[in-house]
């Protein structure tokens, strides 16, 4: 391999940055009132972990606050809103509402945009509403922004609100855990006058796949966990007012010694999700010619925590085939061994305590960089060298940089491979290129780009993912890694890679996957990749996972997958008329919370505020027509498999018992309601089921757009319809 890793890949597992929420009560009586001071009397945040996916649902019961001053808002009716930004992989599937009167929690209802927006302005003022919707703006540079923002009207200033909202996310990948992000602080917001008491901030975790083992507090969270029946439970400490922040946790690997597979079938399509470690053996490894640099200040809190990660990783990173030199940085740089010597558990623990207990007193680094290059040359080895440092002064001026270079890469008589670990969290700015480096940036880049090696900046991590960078810059990796799973008797298409453009996999990290297929199980798995400079291929039967999928995980997978195809393919693409409304479609269809669906008050039994929402579109109003024809109620049934499907789909046909109905026609509308293509079938004598392949085109054998179809089968006596999706 002969280009650097970009940096932008080992940001993989970064958590997305998130701008704070915000929260305004505006008065309905007048439009220049507002108040910004909440009292939270209940939080929580409950998860629910299964395969690749985790929901989150927030919980809050809140009531109008005092401000700095003591003060409460004026008496009134006032309008509730949240301003809120969730990582763009999220998908908000629910909102719902503590109705007293009931006393119970309605949920909304999904509706396209346009209708929600109508009934809520219609009637905020008068009964209780709620509208939740989601903006997607361009900005003057390009750059797309999304946030949400929820509307709960009317509400008395001294009335309390009770409201949940649900998203589905993907989890992160990380090495040793499934990684959760807690976007709690973009609503619990408790750093408010101390005239407000607040409850703690509540976490639930429920992992079905790993039920006895405790969350890891990962980031943003020191608290306890504790079981509370299905759940692991922890809490904020009451003292802790001022806590208001996004966390992070971690739950156990799936499957931590083996692939995953898991499939899931409704009644439209089967989906499968898939996590798989690359699948090569320390035997896969060539032998290797190592020397270790480590330029470390001692006794500062990140050169303890790196000497910590070093100690985990070296023995995964490096195998007994390989032979290896330190060299450390003291008053001089020193040499550990005179000679390469072979890889042992016991020899790699025994110089890293050695390095340890050397204090880099002046600055080393080129003369430590242009040493370990003159032990390679002295030694007559290709090989590799690996270096650890927090230096921060020889990446300016580019003549200096140039001249550290020239002095080792360049003067390297064999093969060299530099894997850098720049341990440094800060260092100057250097302006070269109409380009920012830190620190020693510019010259760790170019030695890596030169050399085919690669480099890792803990200052584009959280101290929390300085592992994963780690490991990533010194276990060897497959890269450019592409698998293609083959279900028994069938196929997968449609196809999502839930790696965050990931393309590089070291032998510990996993590869999420999800897609449709049809077929069964067990899987076969191809895993391609380039390892070492050559092509790297796996053969594996993936065997199903058999636990039982709880009865309220069963559909994530089939969200997921309408979700990322409407976020990924059908937003990106030029919005007409057609795409809004397939995307309303498919958005109302799988609850799915898009720039043109909302979650509006009344749910589904028409509850709250108004009244139940009608279905007006032509497509309707083609149906109709058709039930308006025929004499008897419905006895014919009607199915389509593959749905949704590419390039052609069957539809399944089952005949009333009545002999007497000979005659069918199948008519096809789009979106607008437009008749596309008929068949006329005849019933032959005892015939019950049959079948008729459509291929996707029209009357004139044209092939038709992606989108939502209507497939409706006619007799003189019943009618049946179904919808079918088609997917270019």
């Amino acid at each position: 391999m002969k280009k650097m890793l970009l940096i932008a890949s080992l940001l993989f597992f970064s958590i997305s940055l998130l701008h704070a929420g915000w929260f305004e009560a505006r008065r309905l009586s007048t439009s220049y009132y507002s108040w910004t001071y909440l009292k939270y009397e209940k939080f929580s945040t409950s998860v629910k972990a299964q395969g690749l996916f985790y929901e989150t649902t927030l919980y809050m019961k809140v009531t109008l606050g005092r401000d700095w001053q003591g003060r409460y808002a004026n008496s009134g009716k006032y309008e509730f809103i949240w301003t809120f930004e969730l990582p763009e992989e999220a998908l908000i599937t629910s909102l719902s509402i503590y109705d007293p009167a009931k006393q119970k929690f309605v949920n909304a209802s999904m509706v396209d945009l346009s209708t929600a927006e109508e009934d809520y302005q219609q009637h905020q003022s008068s009964t209780p509403s709620a509208l939740l919707r989601t903006y997607r703006n361009r900005e003057w540079n390009g750059n797309l922004t999304t946030f949400n923002q929820l509307h709960v009207s009317p509400v008395d200033r001294n009335e309390s609100k009770e409201l949940k909202i649900t998203w589905l996310m993907p989890c992160e990948m990380a090495a040793e855990n499934r990684r959760i992000l807690l976007p709690t602080g973009q609503f619990y917001q408790p750093n408010a006058p101390e005239y407000n008491s607040h409850s703690e901030a509540e976490f639930f975790v429920s992992d079905y796949d790993n039920p006895d083992k405790t969350p890891q507090n990962i980031h943003n969270l020191s608290y306890s966990w504790s079981r509370s029946g299905d759940f692991w439970y922890s809490r904020t400490s009451s003292n802790n007012r001022y806590w208001s922040d996004n966390a992070t946790i971690g739950v156990a690997p799936i499957n931590s010694d083996r692939p995953f597979l898991q499939t899931y079938k409704s009644n439209d399509a089967q989906f499968y999700q898939l996590a798989v470690r690359p699948g090569f053996q320390d035997a896969d490894i060539p032998a290797r010619h190592l020397i270790i640099c480590t330029d470390l200040v001692k006794n500062s809190s990140v050169a303890d925590k790196v000497y910590t990660l070093l100690d985990k990783i070296l023995p995964l990173a490096i195998t007994e085939k390989d032979s290896i030199a330190f060299l450390v940085s003291g008053f001089t740089a020193e040499r550990l061994d005179a000679s390469f010597v072979q890889a042992s558990t016991t020899n790699l623990k025994q110089r890293l305590q050695s390095a340890r207990n050397k204090q880099p007193l002046l600055n080393t680094l080129p003369f430590m960089l242009r040493d370990a290059v003159a032990f390679l040359n002295e030694k007559d080895k290709a090989g590799e060298i690996w270096v650890i440092s927090n230096a921060t002064e020889q990446g300016y001026p580019t003549g200096a940089v140039m001249e550290i270079v020239s002095q080792t890469y360049f003067s390297a008589q064999n093969e060299v491979k530099f894997r850098i670990i720049d341990a440094a969290t800060w260092g100057p700015y250097n302006y070269i290129d109409n380009k920012y480096y830190i620190g020693n940036q510019y010259l760790y880049e170019n030695l890596s780009r030169l050399s085919g090696g690669f480099f890792a900046g803990f200052y584009n991590f959280a101290d929390y993912n300085w592992s994963d960078a780690m490991l990533d810059c010194l276990v060897p990796l497959a890269s450019s890694v592409e698998i293609d799973p083959v279900p028994q008797d069938g196929f997968s298409y449609s196809r999502i890679d839930l790696n965050r453009g990931r393309k590089n996999f070291n032998k510990l990290s996993r590869y999420y996957q999800m897609g449709m297929y049809d077929g069964e199980a067990p899987f076969e798995l191809d895993y391609f990749g380039n390892y070492y400079e050559e092509l790297f291929y796996k053969n594996a039967e993936l065997q199903e996972n058999t636990a039982v999928i709880p009865e309220e995980c069963r559909q994530f997978v089939q969200f997921y997958w309408y979700g990322d195809y409407i976020n990924n393919e059908l937003l990106e693409q030029p919005q007409t008329y057609n795409t809004i409304k397939f995307i309303e479609d498919l958005a109302v269809q799988h609850h799915i919370l898009t720039p043109y669906s909302g979650l509006v008050l009344p749910g589904s039994d028409g509850t709250i505020a108004f009244n139940k929402l009608s279905v007006k579109d032509s497509v309707a109003s083609a149906v109709a027509e058709l039930e308006d024809e025929v004499i008897l109620p419905e006895k014919l049934t009607l199915s389509a498999y593959p749905n949704p499907f590419n390039p052609q789909t069957t539809l399944h046909i089952t005949w009333p018992a009545e002999e007497g109905v000979t005659k069918a026609e199948i008519i096809i509308f789009d979106i607008l309601g437009r008749k596309i293509r008929t068949y006329s079938i005849d019933r032959s004598f005892g015939t019950v089921n049959q079948q008729v392949v459509w291929d996707g085109r029209n009357t004139a054998g044209v092939n038709l757009a992606s989108g939502v179809y209507l497939v409706a089968v006619k007799t003189s006596v019943s009618l049946s319809t179904i919808k079918v999706n088609l997917i270019r």
